[in-house]
Formats: structure tokens, C-alpha cells, sequence
């Protein structure tokens, strides 16, 4: 298993972001725009691509913050 730390960067509107290496994102098969779905699990947090049923919208929920 490989692990990685990234930090959290802000933008001048002050945003959070980060940025993932660029041999995560190919060894996972992301893609610009993908939906990203995330757990916390103990101190780290478990990321993976959200995939949805042909026709169906994701949208953000506030109630999970």
C-alpha cells in the first residue's frame, strides 16, 4: 500500500484545495472534474472516485459538514 501526504493549500479567495501528484492520478484512472467521495478513517482519510447510475446528478450536502 502506498501512502502519501499532501498539504492543504488556500487560494487568494481563500479556499481550500489540494493538489494530487500526477502518478496518483494516473495509476487511479482520475480524470479532471472527476467526484471524489471521502471518509475519515483514524488520522487519514479515505478518498475514492464517486460514480453514479447513468442519469443521476451529485450534489453537495451541506448536512455532511
Amino acid at each position: 500500500m502506498t501512502a502519501y501526504i499532501i498539504e492543504i493549500q488556500e487560494a487568494k479567495n481563500g479556499d481550500l484545495f489540494i493538489e494530487f501528484p500526477d502518478d496518483l492520478v494516473d495509476t487511479l484512472g482520475w480524470q479532471e472534474d472527476d467526484i471524489l467521495y471521502w471518509r475519515l478513517k483514524g488520522d487519514g482519510v479515505i478518498l475514492s472516485k464517486y460514480t453514479d447510475s447513468p442519469g443521476t446528478e451529485a450534489t453537495e450536502d451541506s448536512s455532511l459538514y
